[in-house]
């Protein structure tokens, strides 16, 4: 693309929302410690996000490996300064 032709902003404006929707955004939530996961809640205002992959309704899943929480979309936000609350018992391990 040359910077010199008439159209180069359409042309800019072309390559900008290409990349915006091919490049993955991803919100995680990195936890301080490793959580039972059966007792993991996600709540937003309060109310619970269901848990799962975003084809079945869930807004997120545990990653085990990285300790985080991944959101597959964060469109139940309305403004930008929300904030979300992650609960969880601490594994602790087996005890002797």
């Amino acid at each position: 693309m040359s910077l010199c032709t008439n159209d180069f902003g359409s042309n800019l404006l072309e390559i900008s929302n290409h990349l915006r929707k091919n490049i993955a955004t991803t919100t995680k939530i990195f936890l301080k410690t490793r959580p039972v996961v059966s007792t993991l809640k996600v709540l937003y205002h309060g109310n619970p996000l269901p848990g799962g992959a975003a084809g079945r309704g869930g807004h997120w899943t545990y990653d085990s490996i990285n300790n985080v929480i991944v959101f597959s979309d964060i469109d139940f936000a309305v403004d930008d300064n929300d904030s979300i609350e992650v609960t969880y018992e601490e594994d602790i391990g087996i005890r002797h």
